[in-house]
């Protein structure tokens, strides 16, 4: 591995915590279909309100989307998924 690479995943890595606030790393594809693949689904977390007494709230993992080769042409797709839209879950910790 080159120094101009590993100096590119070092800045990548650098400011991970600003990118994922900013959603950089959503899904490639929350619809698989024969002929529509696109992001469609999210799930939002909002801060809560300055003078909100509700816990605070933060996602902790993610499901693990599948890869295109198990999706085939396209879904709905039997023992794959029941739906042409990808199952998206967190877990989320309150505190």
């Amino acid at each position: 591995m080159s120094i101009a690479c590993l100096f590119e995943l070092s800045a990548f890595f650098a400011d991970y915590d600003a990118r994922m606030h900013r959603g950089d790393f959503e899904p490639k594809y929350t619809n698989f279909t024969p002929l529509w693949r696109c992001t469609l689904d999210y799930v939002f977390l909002l801060p809560p309100l300055p003078s909100s007494e509700h816990p605070s709230i933060r996602f902790t993992s993610l499901l693990k989307l599948h890869d295109e080769e198990s999706m085939g042409p396209g879904l709905p797709r039997k023992n794959v998924e029941p739906s042409d839209h990808v199952a998206l879950a967190v877990v989320a910790e309150l505190s």
